[in-house]
């Protein structure tokens, strides 16, 4: 890895541990809180509170690294364990799609499903710029 590249990944590692810090913060004084007053216990807190330890553990590790070396698995495992925290502990409304409805829905989704992926992909690769050696970042 060249200087240029270690001096990147360093100034993209030091503005990650700002933010992985105040989140941090942010989910230890929540957890606190909530446990204070008193708040809603979620459907299955077991799931709760591993989501919870695990995204603890992620943020203490994006705060705490010297240089990129995991920050951007770390950061996006923090980033992804509220919606999962969410959609797994928490007893959200749901119903049962009507039969035909179902029909329609499903039929419009499959064709359409491969070619927002193809979207995606062509997208990235058109506005990414060309990459000479492996970075932080790619």
């Amino acid at each position: 890895m060249g200087a240029s590249e270690a001096e990147s990944a360093d100034s993209a590692a030091n503005a990650t541990r700002p933010l992985a810090r105040v989140a941090l913060a942010a989910v230890v004084s929540t957890v606190l809180v909530g446990s204070a007053l008193g708040g809603t216990v979620p459907a299955r807190p077991e799931v709760a509170a591993a989501l919870v330890v695990a995204l603890v553990a992620a943020l203490a590790a994006t705060s705490g690294l010297t240089g990129p070396l995991l920050s951007r698995h770390t950061s996006a495992l923090a980033m992804a364990v509220p919606g999962l925290v969410v959609a797994l502990s928490a007893e959200l409304p749901a119903m049962d799609l009507p039969g035909m409805a179902g029909v329609f829905v499903w039929s419009m989704l499959l064709p359409v499903v491969p070619v927002m992926l193809l979207g995606q992909v062509w997208l990235y690769r058109m506005t990414r710029r060309p990459v000479t050696a492996s970075s932080f970042f790619a």
